[in-house]
């Protein structure tokens, strides 16, 4: 599998899928993938060349896939390849200030660090509810 990480948007949709499909075409690479990308994208892709796959973020922090990316890698049988789906580490039984989850989640709260850390604590608060009643861990709620 042959994916294209954080594709630079200057460069065009079909010069990159083009160049990537090269090593197909010699029979060194066997599928193509993207990463982090629309389903409008994800359609272009795929009417250059086949794509096998799409990873994206995709988690109960973050359901965007949910809106274009999961509804035409469905029409197109398409894989998909959640990453960070644990909320990177947020959603986890080990983390409890996670800074770096504070961070990395600003946008749900545009205040201070400290409001983040209250708005994200919010949003993790029914995960661990779920966990608690079911007898399993925050993590496992968060694949589930």
């Amino acid at each position: 599998m042959y994916f294209t990480h954080r594709r630079n948007p200057k460069v065009p949709l079909a010069d990159s899928i083009g160049a990537m499909s090269e090593p197909v075409e010699q029979d060194k690479v066997r599928y193509l993938g993207l990463s982090e990308g629309s389903g409008a994208e994800l359609r272009k892709a795929n009417a250059i060349h086949a794509i096998t796959a799409m990873e994206q973020e995709w988690s109960l922090l973050n359901r965007q896939a949910e809106d274009t990316t999961v509804p035409a890698a469905a029409e197109l049988d398409v894989a998909i390849v959640p990453y960070s789906p644990r909320g990177c580490g947020f959603l986890t039984e080990k983390s409890t200030s996670a800074a770096s989850a504070v961070r990395r989640y600003e946008a749900r709260s545009r205040s201070t660090r400290a409001d983040n850390a209250k708005a994200n604590s919010a949003l993790r608060q029914p995960v661990h509810d779920i966990a608690g009643k079911r007898a399993v861990t925050t993590a496992q709620v968060a694949l589930a």
